[in-house]
């Protein structure tokens, strides 16, 4: 999602992260960097809602272009 203020916020149509695949039950934790141009985005994701109880998580990166 992106703001101009800080309180009104606009869900982005092509979000970097989303629902399915291997991280489709749950995803948290974000923490972005900015290295060598490019936006690094770490997180964690859970596959699905059985798996949370077993503590099955994934660890991932996603990465953008800042150009």
């Amino acid at each position: 999602a992106f703001s101009d203020d800080g309180t009104t916020w606009t869900r982005d149509p092509a979000p970097l992260l989303a629902p399915g695949g291997e991280d489709g039950f749950f995803v948290g934790g974000p923490t972005a960097i900015i290295r060598e141009g490019r936006v690094e985005l770490f997180y964690f994701g859970i596959a699905s809602k059985a798996d949370q109880t077993e503590l099955r998580a994934h660890l991932a990166i996603a990465t953008a272009s800042c150009n």
